[in-house]
């Protein structure tokens, strides 16, 4: 499910401004998050993106491959778009992966028994898992954003996936991908991965955008 989310979403302590920031010295940048659960209702762990690549292995490195940016350029600032219950935690301004005219794809793979869940939570009990992530293009050029899930058992075979796509013409708008569904049973590890290039082939950093990904795991209420 995609859905454009509403751009007159509150401000907080946001600067509007779109200037463009260098992405060598991305000392303060917030997120690219991936994930995370407990035994608890919901929790989730955003990895700050200043670690660059520390928690994602890139592979697919296409064009002049991928660029953190502190602000995005050529796109609206996230936090018109992001609601300030999913903001809690995270440094402002909330920054982005750019990508560029080829392929340029980042994976993380998630050990739900090292992240807390217990087996047998996950082989017998009815576990939702929820899906999100942030995309956008820029102004000036149109891009293709993919992402594909892989729920994988004990032994790292594949048990189910999703994956969705979307182009976006040219613009400043943010997208929001979500997507729920039940937990496949005997699931020990998730595999998150995603990707933009852009569909006009120039040099640099033209391509989709990336931010904010999460995987949340809901557990039934207690009795």
């Amino acid at each position: 499910m995609r859905k454009k989310s509403d751009p007159n979403v509150t401000q907080h302590g946001v600067g509007a401004t779109e200037e463009p920031s260098s992405s060598s010295d991305a000392h303060s940048i917030p997120q690219t998050p991936t994930s995370m659960l407990t035994r608890s209702q919901k929790y989730q762990v955003y990895q700050n993106i200043s670690e660059d690549m520390n928690h994602w292995n890139d592979t697919e490195n296409g064009g002049d491959g991928f660029r953190i940016e502190e602000k995005p350029i050529g796109s609206h600032p996230l936090e018109r778009y992001v609601p300030e219950e999913e903001r809690k935690g995270i440094t402002e301004p909330i920054g982005c992966w750019a990508t560029s005219y080829g392929w340029c794809k980042k994976e993380q793979l998630i050990d739900l028994v090292k992240e807390g869940c217990e087996e047998e939570d996950l082989d017998n009990t009815p576990l939702v898992v929820n899906i999100s992530d942030w995309y956008s293009p820029r102004f000036d050029c149109k891009v293709i954003y993919k992402l594909k899930v892989q729920f994988f058992g004990k032994n790292r075979e594949v048990i189910a996936e999703y994956k969705t796509q979307d182009q976006q013409p040219a613009g400043r708008d943010w997208f929001k991908m979500e997507h729920s569904q039940a937990l496949p049973p005997s699931t020990r590890y998730i595999l998150f991965s995603h990707k933009g290039k852009d569909e006009q082939y120039w040099a640099g950093h033209y391509g989709a955008k990336l931010t904010l990904s999460s995987v949340i795991l809901t557990f039934p209420p207690k009795n």
